[in-house]
C-alpha cells in the first residue's frame, strides 16, 4: 500500500501526464518560444505603423500650418461647376 501512495505521489497531475515524453516537451516549449515571436512581431509593426502615422500627420500638420489657407489652383473657367 505504501508504494501505491509514494507513486501516486510523484506522479504528475493528469493536466500534465503528456509532458513525461521528450518529445511533447520539445514541441510545448517550441509552440510557447513561436507564440511569442508573433507576439513580439505583432507588437512591433503596430508601433511601427503607429509612428508612421504620427510623423506623417505632424509633418502634415507643419506644412498646413504656414499662415496660407488651402486652395483649389483652378485656371478661370476650370472651375468644378
Amino acid at each position: 500500500m505504501e508504494a501505491a501512495t509514494e507513486k501516486s505521489v510523484s506522479r504528475l497531475p493528469a493536466m500534465f501526464r503528456a509532458l513525461r515524453h521528450r518529445n511533447y516537451r520539445l514541441f510545448f516549449s517550441g509552440q510557447i518560444i513561436s507564440l511569442v515571436g508573433t507576439w513580439m512581431q505583432s507588437v512591433a509593426q503596430s508601433w511601427l505603423v503607429y509612428r508612421l502615422i504620427v510623423v506623417a500627420r505632424a509633418g502634415r500638420i507643419r506644412r498646413t500650418d504656414s499662415g496660407f489657407p488651402a486652395r483649389p489652383h483652378w485656371r478661370r473657367g476650370d472651375g468644378p461647376l
